[in-house]
């Protein structure tokens, strides 16, 4: 449910904006995500000081950021739109 303070703005804050534009900008979505994939996958091999639900919360965060930038590589509307802003 969207708070009546951001129902005006999709993107109100530019120090979470920034960053995530100038990645878009310098590198095409699949870059991102084989970059993403790889620092997973190295994350992967010292997994063994992570508990449960760290192991989870890891997990999840990967599989989301590589489906965003799949997404916006299936979307050039989207992605332009975030470099624009």
């Amino acid at each position: 449910m969207r708070s009546e303070k951001n129902s005006g703005t999709a993107f109100p804050n530019t120090e979470i904006l920034s960053p995530i534009k100038e990645l878009l900008i310098s590198y095409s979505p699949e870059e991102l995500e084989d970059m993403l994939f790889h620092l997973f996958e190295d994350a992967n091999l010292s997994e063994g000081d992570l508990n449960r639900d760290e192991k989870i919360m890891r997990h999840d965060f990967h599989l989301a950021c590589r489906s965003i930038l799949r997404n916006l590589s299936k979307d050039p509307e989207s992605l332009s739109a975030i470099k624009n802003l």
